[in-house]
């Protein structure tokens, strides 16, 4: 696995020195720069073109989420995974429309925070735990997960083992995750993954979890 240059992106040092000591725990990833505001982020990002920027959708008085588009003009390949106090539907869809790849509550376990930078780095979308629930528990009070025969059918192409790593999928395990409980490498989780998303006509983790709620396998 690659080494991956991670940048922090928060007006809090404290929190900052305790991202960067979590992530130096993984040998996977580098903490290459630090910035505490919106100008002092874009002359970092702009002098080390990190892979990974973790980035507080606050800035004092600043939106972070302002920085998502300059930081995608200088590198598309960035993966942006936004840390937010805030547990709530609207800031989510915020920080999606704004081009974020991942959304975790501050406060997270540091797996979660982990996981969440291993994901967006390749670009896949990520939603901590308490994000998942509430994003599933917004489609179900919009009526947004009417069950279709049609769905069904998608499900039901797909194989045992497909459905058995779908359903570990849509619970908020990673794939090295699910590779270790199966006994199978992450890289075959991930080949499966493809097969699933294809089987059922969906294109990220986003609709993976929408098309879980519609046919009953998740519920708020």
């Amino acid at each position: 696995m690659r080494n991956y240059n991670v940048m922090l992106v928060d007006d809090h040092p404290f929190l900052r020195a305790g991202l960067r000591e979590v992530i130096k725990e993984n040998k996977n990833y580098t903490v290459v720069s630090e910035a505490s505001d919106k100008s002092e982020a874009i002359q970092e990002f702009t002098d080390k073109l990190p892979d990974v920027v973790v980035l507080d959708i606050n800035l004092g008085s600043e939106s972070g989420l302002d920085l998502i588009k300059p930081f995608r003009d200088m590198k598309e390949s960035v993966g942006i995974l936004v840390l937010s106090m805030y547990e709530d539907y609207e800031y989510l869809i915020k920080a999606f429309s704004a081009g974020a790849d991942g959304y975790v509550v501050k406060g997270a376990a540091t797996d979660i925070v982990l996981s969440g930078i291993s994901i967006v780095a390749g670009r896949n979308v990520f939603l901590g735990p308490k994000m998942a629930g509430i994003m599933v528990q917004r489609m179900l009070e919009k009526g947004s997960c009417e069950f279709s025969e049609e769905e069904n059918d998608r499900y039901e192409t797909l194989t045992d083992r497909e459905q058995e790593i779908f359903r570990l999928l849509v619970n908020g395990l990673t794939s090295k995750q699910i590779g270790k409980e199966l006994y199978i490498s992450s890289k075959t989780v991930d080949n499966h993954k493809s097969k699933i998303m294809s089987k059922l006509e969906v294109h990220n983790s986003v609709g993976l979890f929408r098309f879980a709620t519609k046919i009953g396998l998740l519920d708020s």
